[in-house]
């Protein structure tokens, strides 16, 4: 069942991001980050960063997708302009906005592709540590999509770390040839529900 559209809305109206997006000395990050540490950003931004992970999810889970999109674009914006290290982050949480949208209204073509788009996210510190929000993956399990999701956390070892994803991936992946439902604990919340987050 798809969900009821609160407000009037576009999702779509910005174009999915891409490394052209990037002022020209940061268009090359996404190699870098592999072999820099990243730089820890100041206190207030990282309250921001964890706000506006919230704020994006909170709008979803609201059904309003005008705010849902004006809060992506401003994380985008906000990793453009300030801490390109943690644009794989926006970039990341853009498609699987995305795909959660096609999904709930139906549209599984749409969701398959936003999946596999979010797999080739550049680097972060959260994605080569933490590893990727699975909320879309789960939902596109629960679809049917066993073979897509599959596909997707292949993509995942080109910014998950070793020996990090080695923890999770072959033992999701077990899960799911052997038909059954993995538990990606924390990956479902991470991006999401940021952990820390202290409510005003």
């Amino acid at each position: 069942m798809s969900k009821t559209v609160k407000g009037s809305s576009n999702f779509s109206a910005r174009a999915p991001v891409s490394k052209a997006d990037l002022a020209p000395e940061y268009r090359t990050f996404k190699f870098k980050a592999f072999f820099h540490p990243s730089p820890t950003p100041p206190m207030e931004d990282q309250e921001f960063y964890i706000k506006i992970a919230k704020a994006c999810a909170d709008a979803y889970r609201s059904d309003d997708h005008a705010e849902l999109r004006e809060r992506i674009d401003e994380w985008l914006d906000f990793t453009i302009q300030t801490h390109p290290e943690q644009y794989g982050d926006a970039v990341y949480m853009d498609h699987t906005y995305r795909g959660l949208l096609a999904l709930d209204s139906g549209d599984i073509e749409t969701a398959r592709l936003e999946l596999l788009k979010s797999g080739k996210a550049p680097p972060s510190p959260v994605l080569k540590s933490f590893g990727p929000n699975l909320s879309l993956g789960k939902r596109m399990l629960e679809a049917g999509e066993k073979e897509t999701v599959l596909k997707f956390l292949d993509l995942c070892k080109t910014f998950w770390v070793l020996p990090l994803r080695l923890m999770h991936i072959p033992r999701w992946k077990k899960s799911i040839e052997a038909g059954e439902a993995p538990n990606f604990g924390g990956n479902l919340f991470y991006l999401m529900d940021m952990p820390g987050l202290e409510e005003e």
